[in-house]
C-alpha cells in the first residue's frame, strides 16, 4: 500500500504469463519426426533431413528453370499440311489451315 495516497496494486496478479516457445520443438521438426516412424529420434537430425530437402528442392527448381527456357532448335520441325491426320484438319479453322506450309 502507497503511504500518501492509500492505493495499493496488486501486481502479481495482472501479470500475464507469456508462453515460452525458444525451448519448443519446431513443428516441420516434429512433422519430419513422425513421419519418419522412429527412423529419426532427434530434432539435429531432423533438421538436417529438412535441409537435404530444401537443397534438393533448390537444384530441382533450378534445373527446370535453366532447361525449359532454352529450346534445342534441332528438336523443332515443320509441320505440313499433309502431315495432319484428317480429324485434325476438319477440326483445325480455315483461316488458321491456311497459314500451315504444304510440302510442294
Amino acid at each position: 500500500m502507497d503511504n500518501d495516497s492509500g492505493v495499493s496494486f496488486e501486481e502479481d496478479k495482472w501479470k500475464t504469463q507469456v508462453p515460452s516457445f525458444a525451448d519448443e520443438t519446431p513443428k516441420m521438426v516434429k512433422l519430419v519426426m513422425k513421419i519418419s516412424g522412429g527412423a529419426i529420434t532427434e530434432q539435429r537430425q531432423a533438421e538436417y533431413v529438412l535441409f537435404g530437402f530444401v537443397i534438393v528442392a533448390i537444384i530441382t527448381s533450378l534445373f527446370v528453370f535453366f532447361n525449359t527456357g532454352s529450346s534445342n532448335k534441332q528438336d523443332l520441325h515443320t509441320i505440313y499440311q499433309e502431315d495432319l491426320t484428317p480429324t485434325a484438319r476438319e477440326t483445325i479453322p480455315k483461316e488458321v489451315l491456311d497459314t500451315i506450309p504444304n510440302k510442294k
